[in-house]
């Protein structure tokens, strides 16, 4: 009997061992991370960080003993992831100042109704999984495991898929509550020659720029690509892009080159390839502005005073394919911004070292500002007070052109959020800013 009793304690002991070598492994083991991300993506302002979710209990290898009666433990399944400018629209840089208590605001939560475009990477192929070990330190050997499912990112339509590598986050900046617009007037244009204006009403959380907008770039700069996405479907849409020696998709790029002299019509033209002149109809642009030529000069041309200058709009036109708000020329040189409280604009540049000023930005400007004048009459006002809206999203400015700046100007200017130095200036490699307009949230850079 002691001898049985001996050789049943024995098999007992040399099952469990096996059970162990098995997997079969408590919920309290750590489980292994994921491997750290590859150096060298680009970086991306305003892009969200990828979540990643362990995997569970690793099955047992082939060929284990178990005890009589064990059954083969079972994979969990992973769980699912946890939840001249500021007279009427120019720049003034050298009087920009940081306004008190301008940062990020605490406990900001992303857009309502869908994450960035480009916030989830799936898993890199070829990527090998760290293995899990048994408790006794053996590396558990058996067929690879399932790799759980990144969460989707907002669907897209067929014109254009979506961003599935998110680079690394080096800088960001929200205007949230009251800081976002809201509610509100501004004096819209109706006739350029008398500059006559009539009073216009807001009312969205980030009014005014639920209106159509136009995004302006200054130069040097190269822009490499572009993309605008809508999201008042409920889900986001590429609807333009345009992508560093390639054709635009609804996208036409403009400048303020088509100047009458008589006061009479908008100085708003199709731009020629460079930026730096005027074309007869819309022109393939090259992606680069340079620095200001004449910089000493009393020229009215942006690309002579202060940097190339272009600014973007949809290629549908007012009129022919719908009414535009405010003032606009009836030649077919003005276009329809982008509208509604739910878009993303997407843009990655870089901005060289130039001549002076050597002030490169990129700004959004309610589009009834280009469609009048951006430096005259139009619905912008000036300085602080920035009636139909400005928000300059990355602006270098005189008090330190290594950095960049963001502002936000709208209705009588109280308040006028933003940061002096939210940024490093991409001077060679090129970022990727990121603007996200949401009546949910506010406004995300």
């Amino acid at each position: 009997m002691k001898i049985y009793s001996f050789l049943l304690a024995a098999v007992l002991l040399a099952a469990s061992v096996d059970a162990r070598r098995a997997g079969n492994t408590d919920c309290g083991a750590d489980f292994p991370k994921e491997p750290p991300a590859k150096n060298g993506s680009q970086p991306v302002i305003g892009a969200s960080p990828t979540t990643v979710v362990p995997i569970a209990n690793t099955p047992a290898a082939p060929g284990a003993r178990l005890p009589a009666g064990a059954k083969e433990p079972a994979t969990n399944t992973p769980p699912a992831p946890l939840g001249g400018k500021r007279p009427t629209g120019a720049k003034d840089p050298a009087g920009a100042k940081d306004p008190a208590g301008a940062k990020d605001p605490a406990g900001g939560k992303d857009p309502a109704g869908g994450k960035e475009p480009d916030a989830n990477t799936p898993a890199a192929p070829g990527t090998k999984v760290p293995e899990n070990k048994g408790e006794d330190g053996a590396a558990t050997v058996g067929p690879p495991k399932e790799q759980p499912a990144a969460t989707p990112a907002p669907a897209l339509d067929n014109t254009g898929g979506s961003q599935t590598k998110a680079g690394t986050v080096k800088a960001k900046f929200s205007y949230t509550g009251k800081n976002a617009g809201g509610p509100g007037s501004y004096d819209m244009v109706t006739d350029f020659a008398t500059c006559a204006k009539t009073k216009q009403t807001a009312s969205s959380p980030v009014s005014p720029l639920d209106d159509d907008v136009t995004l302006v770039f200054r130069g040097p700069m190269n822009i490499f690509n572009i993309a605008v996405f809508d999201g008042s479907s409920g889900k986001w849409s590429k609807v333009s892009s345009y992508e560093k020696g390639g054709a635009a998709s609804n996208l036409v790029f403009l400048n303020n080159r088509n100047v009458d002299y008589g006061g009479k019509t908008s100085p708003q033209g199709f731009s020629n390839a460079a930026g730096n002149g005027l074309a007869k109809q819309s022109t393939p642009f090259t992606g680069s502005l340079g620095a200001a030529t004449k910089p000493e000069s009393q020229s009215i041309y942006a690309d002579e005073k202060t940097g190339a200058e272009v600014h973007i709009m949809t290629s549908k036109q007012c009129g022919k394919d719908g009414e535009c708000k405010g003032y606009y020329d009836k030649d077919g040189t003005a276009f329809h911004g982008w509208g509604g409280s739910k878009k993303i604009f997407v843009t990655k540049v870089n901005m060289p070292q130039g001549g002076a000023p050597n002030l490169p930005a990129i700004w959004m400007l309610n589009a009834q500002v280009v469609r009048a004048s951006q430096y005259q009459c139009n619905c912008r006002g000036k300085g602080k007070a920035g009636g139909c809206g400005e928000l300059d999203i990355a602006e270098v400015i005189e008090k330190d052109t290594n950095v960049m700046a963001t502002h936000y100007y709208f209705y009588d200017g109280s308040p006028a959020p933003g940061h002096d130095s939210f940024g490093k200036r991409p001077f060679e490699t090129p970022a990727t800013y990121v603007t996200i307009i949401d009546d949910k949230y506010g406004i995300k850079i």
